[in-house]
């Protein structure tokens, strides 16, 4: 990607499209197909057939350009750790911040700079700079089990 200057909003840009893109690909075997009926489709009159029922959308299928980019930006999330590529995809895919908290287990300003530290991280490894890829080192242990306590022994003098 020589010539382009990566900016973390390009990035964030270029995520949220593979996600869109994602969500647009329809390929056949990887959901359910839902069920179906053997009736014939209805044939609605005048009354029916103009406003009075919700238009059905679906949205164009997604170009061959627009399938190498999301290549491209997927294999962009590899570079971070699970924890950070994570919070990036939800954020793209629309989920909210609620359940990413919930589910990578930091809070809101720890999910804030893992989100942007991602994106920078992305950005200056796009840009050819020389940086380390971002480990997981944000989540915090849960603290299961016993306190370990010290012992320590009296001597009957010290009672």
């Amino acid at each position: 990607m020589k010539g382009i200057e990566w900016t973390p909003d390009d990035v964030k840009v270029r995520i949220e499209n593979a996600a869109r893109t994602l969500r647009n690909l329809n390929v056949a075997g990887l959901k359910p197909s839902g069920y179906r009926g053997l009736w014939p489709d209805v044939i609605y009159d005048e009354n029916e057939a103009y406003g009075w029922e919700p238009a059905d959308y679906r949205p164009d299928p997604p170009s061959p350009k627009d399938i190498t980019q999301m290549d491209e930006a997927l294999s962009w999330l590899r570079w971070l750790d699970k924890d950070h590529s994570t919070v990036l995809w939800m954020h793209a895919d629309g989920a909210e911040r609620a359940d990413i908290q919930a589910k990578i287990g930091v809070t809101r300003t720890k999910l804030w700079g893992m989100w942007r530290n991602g994106l920078k991280a992305i950005s200056d490894k796009l840009n050819g700079a020389k940086c380390r890829i971002i480990q997981n080192v944000s989540r915090k242990q849960p603290q299961m089990g016993f306190i370990k306590i010290k012992q320590r022994t009296v001597s009957s003098e010290q009672i």
